[in-house]
């Protein structure tokens, strides 16, 4: 365990449930396996961006919702890190797009 008396030096692995908050400013709280975000969880950023949802191996995967600062929202699947499967998007300005996302991009 660290403390203020013994500074520890070495990799830190971190399994299971934990709060981390990044020296920017994120934060990140969730599931982790191997020192990464893994399962569920919740990343929000310094600069306003929200993602609740499924990790695997440090990359948004499975369903999740991104919510940015100006209010476009993003719900539906991912694959390692990127927009792709079914889902939603919702522009800050209401307009609304459902159907298969590819690469990051609406496509259908």
């Amino acid at each position: 365990m660290m403390d203020d008396n013994h500074p520890y030096d070495g990799s830190v692995d971190y399994n299971g449930y934990a709060v981390f908050s990044y020296p920017n400013g994120d934060t990140y709280i969730g599931d982790w396996k191997r020192g990464v975000r893994d399962g569920l969880g919740i990343f929000r950023s310094a600069t306003g961006k929200e993602f609740v949802g499924q990790w695997s191996n440090g990359l948004r995967h499975g369903w999740g919702t991104l919510t940015h600062a100006n209010g476009e929202v993003y719900e539906g699947d991912w694959l390692h890190g990127r927009i792709s499967g079914v889902g939603r998007l919702t522009s800050a300005n209401g307009d609304v797009y459902d159907g298969q996302f590819l690469k990051g991009k609406y496509h259908g």
